[in-house]
């Protein structure tokens, strides 16, 4: 398994699997927004960072980081915006490596929380849990602009 920055030549796969991700969430897939916010946080590394997954060789997967800062949680924090691993590529633990991956470079750059959003029905909440993840007594809200 290999975890790395992505590339530009990387932009192709990245929006496929973008497109599969949304595909299976239910979400709506909005092509030029995506590349337009995808070429934003290329461009801006204070916004975030954007990792491929690899295995064998293949593109297995990605993960998006953003970066805020919480006065509740003492500092820095990341947030997993997405985590994609391909149906394929499924039960090998890439997952949890990406994770912990996560993890370590979080203590790393001394970030203080990690968050993440996950649906009721999302098949990675179990992995989350197990790694130390846990829902809050609030809920996540939204407006766009």
């Amino acid at each position: 398994m290999e975890i790395r920055i992505i590339g530009p030549k990387d932009i192709p796969d990245l929006i496929d699997m973008i497109r599969l991700f949304y595909e299976e969430d239910h979400r709506d897939f909005q092509e030029g927004q995506i590349k337009r916010v995808l070429q934003e946080i290329i461009l801006e590394e204070s916004f975030g960072t954007i990792y491929m997954v690899s295995y064998d060789e293949k593109t297995a997967g990605y993960f998006i980081l953003t970066f805020s800062w919480s006065l509740e949680y003492g500092g820095r924090n990341v947030f997993i915006d997405e985590l994609y691993i391909k149906k394929n590529f499924r039960g090998l633990g890439l997952g949890k490596k990406s994770i912990e991956f996560v993890e370590q470079l979080a203590k790393d750059k001394k970030i203080k929380a990690i968050h993440l959003e996950v649906n009721k029905y999302n098949i990675a909440k179990k992995l989350y849990e197990s790694k130390g993840y846990f829902s809050h007594n609030s809920d996540l809200m939204s407006k766009r602009f």
